[in-house]
């Protein structure tokens, strides 16, 4: 007997439980964030928008102080209206936009509908995000 195996069917086979479920959310969800996580290392890496409006970071000092609690990231939500931004995000804080509003990571995993789920910024940012270490 022989068994025929078409390249679909190959990837299928090959495909990890992180990209099944990055495929879950984005059918289910409609939330892709492949490549829209990216780690920041250096005061230059922030966005204008957000070092002008939140003064804890106004200055390559600042940022060096907040730095040292842990790893920063910058996320592009890209959903709808209500989350369309970018967030400037550190474990254990607050989520702050582009136009200088803090959000609680709660409310916005609730208005991406991921509550449901149990997951939080964490959880996305474990999934989404690659090191260039990971490589």
């Amino acid at each position: 007997m022989k068994i025929i195996i078409t390249e679909s069917q190959y990837n299928l086979l090959n495909e990890t439980k992180t990209d099944k479920f990055k495929k879950f959310l984005k059918n289910h969800f409609e939330i892709d964030l492949d490549g829209k996580i990216k780690e920041i290392n250096r005061y230059s890496e922030i966005p204008k928008s957000f070092t002008e409006k939140y003064l804890s970071l106004s200055t390559p000092k600042s940022f060096q102080d907040k730095i040292q609690f842990g790893p920063m990231y910058l996320i592009d939500f890209y959903k709808d209206k209500v989350v369309n931004k970018q967030y400037l995000y550190q474990n254990g804080t607050n989520l702050m936009d582009q136009d200088g509003e803090f959000w609680s990571e709660t409310y916005l995993i609730e208005l991406l509908g991921l509550n449901i789920m149990g997951l939080n910024i964490d959880d996305l940012i474990d999934i989404y995000y690659e090191s260039i270490y990971d490589i």
